[in-house]
């Protein structure tokens, strides 16, 4: 009886274990240095992503040290200031 017993149970045993290590092996889909290169380039293409949105709602102020000429505005009921040229 005790030798029953024990065969029922080592079989049991045996078949959970095996089923335990089938269950854990993981599929793999790519190797892990191409893993960690994919996951770089995803983490790098989000940072400009968010660089560029961010750069569309940011003001830019531009400062330069050349020489400029201030036009005064023309309105199509004013007449043009002496010098200027009229534009359309």
């Amino acid at each position: 009886m005790k030798d029953e017993n024990r065969a029922l149970f080592r079989t049991d045993a045996i078949r959970q274990y095996t089923q335990s290590r089938e269950n854990s092996v993981l599929p793999r889909i790519a190797s892990p240095r191409s893993f960690i290169f994919l996951w770089s380039l995803l983490g790098l293409l989000s940072l400009l992503g968010v660089a560029s949105i961010s750069a569309l709602f940011t003001k830019l102020s531009v400062y330069t040290d050349e020489n400029a000429v201030i036009m005064p505005t023309i309105n199509k009921n004013q007449q043009t200031p002496a010098g200027c040229a009229g534009h359309s």
